[in-house]
């Protein structure tokens, strides 16, 4: 007993022949199928995602070759930068803005990934809501503890020293006290050169304070920056008690002053 095929009318040569495939709602003989102009498949990136794609590569490579050493440098660290960590996320203009990379190793770049926690208060990751909270020194001290080993508790005082400032003033104003050049020297000469960890590694002074400083703006600015952004209010130059005194010493003709 032989089988009969069905025949279909084919719409491109508008025959009954055996159907071959489908598109849609239409069917096709298997000549016509191969001879008609079949829709193109939808790309799976934008035209608009290529652009920033090929201009992400290339700023990828330049920031790479300037950042050579990762950037986060946490226990297990390799020490070369080879990924790029975005530290606002990838979405729109953050995916090749250079304020938002941060070049890291494939090790600390899978810790900043799998503790977003962590990374938020080590500040290797932000927020897109841009909320400005301050790190507590226990974190800064975790980070310490990760990046030179030992406990955290060996660090603690030092990461105090910076931010008890905030005891005079409670929000990020109070780093104008500490948090610059001058007051990572003023925290060396407190503590000492350096400081034994309970591995009993001697960790240097400077670096712990660089680190809380860099986790916390990002960069270490000096005295004269924060100067730059006050504002000059007229008590600055009001003459106190002093000037009224020299003047009284100046009538007596004291030869140890001067003329006013």
């Amino acid at each position: 007993m032989s089988i009969q095929i069905k025949l279909k009318t084919c719409a491109g040569c508008n025959e009954l022949k055996h159907i071959w495939k489908s598109h849609g709602k239409e069917k096709y003989c298997k000549q016509c199928w191969y001879s008609i102009e079949k829709p193109k498949s939808i790309s799976p990136v934008s035209s608009k995602r290529q652009v920033e794609m090929d201009e992400y590569s290339k700023k990828r490579v330049a920031y790479l070759a300037i950042h050579s050493t990762c950037q986060a440098g946490l226990v297990d660290c390799t020490g070369q930068a080879t990924e790029i960590h975005h530290k606002a996320g990838r979405i729109g203009r953050l995916y090749t803005k250079i304020s938002n990379f941060l070049g890291v190793c494939r090790n600390c770049h899978k810790f900043i990934e799998e503790n977003p926690d962590d990374a938020k208060h080590f500040g290797f990751s932000e927020s897109n809501k841009r909320t400005k909270t301050m790190s507590h020194p226990y974190h800064h001290s975790i980070s310490s503890a990760r990046k030179h080993g030992g406990k955290w508790e060996d660090y603690i005082k030092i990461h105090d020293f910076f931010d008890e400032t905030k005891a005079h003033y409670p929000d990020m104003r109070h780093r104008a006290l500490r948090h610059h050049s001058e007051g990572i020297f003023w925290c060396e000469e407190k503590f000492g050169t350096v400081i034994t960890n309970s591995d009993g590694k001697n960790i240097p002074v400077r670096a712990i304070a660089e680190q809380h400083i860099i986790e916390d703006i990002g960069h270490i600015p000096t005295i004269k920056d924060y100067l730059d952004c006050m504002s000059q209010e007229g008590w600055m130059y009001k003459p106190g008690e002093g000037r009224k005194m020299l003047r009284e010493i100046a009538d007596e003709k004291l030869d140890y002053t001067t003329n006013i």
